[in-house]
């Protein structure tokens, strides 16, 4: 459904980067459910994750376990929710052992449209190879 303009205002859309440890999927997977479960419980609604990929960290970031930490990988969520929700959520994120890093802003519609119509013209650029494109945007 659409959210209505009241619901944009005491809703904004925020946008969370973890910055991760190297790990299996299923974990992965289970931060992610507990962070959009936190979201979803209040009220909020989840737009979207994003595995923005593995960048080596400016510093090693040692975790409660003592494993030092070079390397991270980058996920990003955005969802709709109110304040009191968003720190609900960072909660939820950085109670998770696989969680090294969370960082939280809140972005404008035009912003989110900007990015997203900039990765859908890079994915169908005619100057790209066939073979690397994403089967996601093509229409069978």
């Amino acid at each position: 459904g659409v959210i209505s303009e009241e619901a944009l205002e005491a809703m904004p859309l925020y946008e969370m980067i973890m910055v991760c440890r190297m790990a299996e999927q299923s974990a992965m997977s289970t931060l992610l459910r507990n962070v959009s479960k936190t979201i979803l419980g209040e009220g909020g609604v989840v737009r979207g994750f994003t595995n923005m990929g593995d960048r080596v960290l400016t510093r090693n970031k040692q975790t409660e376990d003592g494993v030092h930490h070079g390397v991270g990988r980058f996920m990003q969520v955005q969802f709709y929710c109110s304040p009191s929700t968003l720190a609900l959520a960072e909660i939820a994120a950085r109670e998770s052992q696989e969680t090294l890093r969370v960082y939280s802003l809140k972005m404008r519609d035009d912003e989110y449209l900007k990015r997203l119509m900039g990765s859908l013209n890079a994915e169908l650029s005619p100057f790209k190879d066939d073979e690397t494109r994403d089967s996601h945007y093509m229409r069978q």
